[in-house]
């Protein structure tokens, strides 16, 4: 049988690939992109006989497609692709990293956030694989935007890692690739919203119509626009995201032994 930290290697290189895009470094897009695909090849390898071969090649030639889509950046279109692709090789858990400026006044920079809820601003991106063309239409419940069972078992890596994280919250994901305006933030903070960053949909209700279980483990890199006295800079992001990642990296492999253990969600 895949054990949990295939799928877990595999979407650690998609969730690297949504930091490095939201903290704008475009630029290594395509290399995360590569590496992940050499581990989803050798994960295929290493499936079992039962697995057809077919599957193993139209996952892989989903990745690829994915690929070219990151190097030519359409972002968007590969979003779908590459969840189907995760699904495809046998992935079964999601953690996806976002680069985020705090709202909330205790979400600083340099704190650690599992958001509980989410509020979706985009527009114009592909959010459903059952919208009707060419799959019959569906409504997918997702009340719950994060799987239960996976935020719990990351606040006991993250416990037993001793790293503080705030395990609530809502998160609002706007369209990108601007910076948000103060009166946007403004109007987020009455809406609830606790973090704001430009990842995370579609890809939370890509994974719930493919049965995978998603979580968003988010490091704040600067406070929202409005917020701070200084103009937010991609310096200060860089810098903030090179700060977290030393935790984020503890923290995910602690997840990744407890999810090749047992698989326990608790």
């Amino acid at each position: 049988t895949r054990p949990y930290l295939t799928g877990f290697a595999r979407t650690r290189r998609r969730a690297g690939l949504s930091a490095w895009r939201a903290g704008g470094v475009y630029s290594a897009r395509t290399a995360i992109c590569r590496r992940w695909k050499t581990v989803a090849f050798q994960t295929c390898t290493s499936m079992t006989e039962r697995e057809p071969p077919q599957s193993r090649k139209q996952a892989l030639r989903r990745l690829t497609i994915a690929e070219r889509y990151y190097e030519r950046g359409l972002d968007e279109l590969a979003k779908d692709r590459l969840s189907q692709a995760l699904a495809d090789l046998g992935a079964t858990d999601v953690i996806g990293l976002a680069a985020v400026g705090g709202i909330e006044a205790s979400a600083a920079a340099g704190t650690l956030w599992l958001p509980l809820q989410l509020i979706d601003y985009t527009s114009g991106r592909d959010s459903s694989f059952f919208d009707g063309a060419p799959l019959a239409l569906h409504h997918q419940e997702f009340a719950d935007p994060y799987d239960r069972g996976l935020r719990s078992l990351l606040e006991r890596a993250a416990e037993g890692a001793d790293i503080r994280v705030q395990a609530r919250g809502v998160y609002g994901c706007t369209q990108g690739p601007r910076l948000e305006t103060a009166a946007e933030i403004a109007r987020m903070r009455r809406d609830g919203c606790d973090l704001v960053g430009m990842t995370g949909m579609p890809e939370a209700v890509l994974a719930r119509e493919l049965g995978l279980s998603y979580a968003c483990l988010a490091m704040v890199v600067n406070r929202a626009a409005g917020l701070q006295a200084q103009p937010i800079s991609l310096q200060q992001i860089q810098s903030e995201a090179a700060g977290c990642a030393q935790r984020i990296a503890r923290l995910l492999e602690r997840a990744a032994r407890m999810l090749a253990g047992s698989g326990s969600r608790g």
